[in-house]
Parts: structure tokens; sequence; C-alpha cells
């Protein structure tokens, strides 16, 4: 294969473009970089996400815990109402 002076990009949406192999070496470092910064970001905010998905966990089981025994205490105060009932 020849040596060349210029590379072609694929840039997206049927756009190819020639660079010279400086410029596209700067150009995809640039890309790179700004793509580890979103994934860094997505990851912070997947992290968030899972400890708010935990947090909500908790606090449903607590809900339902709750709302067991109060159900259960309404049953046994009546029933013990139905039975003392004079």
């Amino acid at each position: 294969m020849p040596p060349t002076d210029e590379v072609y990009l694929w840039l997206g949406a049927n756009v190819m473009l020639a660079y010279p192999i400086n410029e596209a070496e700067e150009l995809l470092e640039s890309k790179l970089k700004a793509a580890k910064t979103s994934l860094a970001n997505c990851e912070e905010d997947l992290d968030f996400l899972r400890e708010q998905v935990t947090v909500s966990f908790s606090l449903l089981g607590e809900i339902f815990i709750l709302l067991f025994f109060f159900f259960l205490g309404v049953f046994f105060l009546e029933s013990w109402r139905v039975v003392h009932a004079d």
C-alpha cells in the first residue's frame, strides 16, 4: 500500500470527508475525549439511579409492613368489638 497524506473519515449522515493525517488524529482524539467524558457522566447518573431504586424499594417494603400491621390491627379491633358487643 503506498503512503498517503490524507485519510477519509465517515462523519455520519452519509458524509465522508478527507482530512490530513494530523488533523484527523486531532479530531479523533477530541471525539474520544468527549465520548469518555460522556461515559463518565452516564456512569455517575446510573449510580445515582441505582441508589434511588434501592431506596424506593426499601421505602415500599416499609410502607407494606405498616399497612399490613394497620389492617391487621383494624381486623382484630373489629373482631374484638363483635365478640364483646353487648
